[in-house]
């Protein structure tokens, strides 16, 4: 299962895109993070719950709140809730987000 502080991909994803990665390495990362986000839809009710529990978890640092944002808003991209949660992260999440969709 999934542990609030082991997403080292993801948080390694989000000190990336805070120092404006070119866009060649943004690539890169959406095509290592889509197979997770594909194997995840597979099984989305659990997914989806484990990702709130962790999201709603204490969080180590601020950065380990890109994985569940990023999870939650893919799997759930309509959900009030997930655009409330999301919305209350740090400066650095939203933007990390907005240019992993970009």
């Amino acid at each position: 299962m999934f542990r609030a502080g082991r997403h080292e991909l993801c948080n390694s994803a989000i000190c990336g895109l805070e120092t404006n990665q070119r866009a060649g390495e943004l690539n890169a990362l959406r095509e290592r993070l889509l197979p997770f986000l594909e194997a995840l839809s597979w099984e989305q009710e659990v997914a989806i719950r484990q990702t709130w529990t962790i999201a709603k978890g204490d969080l180590d640092r601020p950065e380990d709140a890109f994985a569940p944002a990023m999870l939650l808003s893919a799997l759930l991209p309509e959900d009030a809730d997930v655009a409330a949660w999301v919305a209350a992260r740090p400066p650095g999440i939203l933007q990390a987000l907005t240019a992993a969709r970009a």
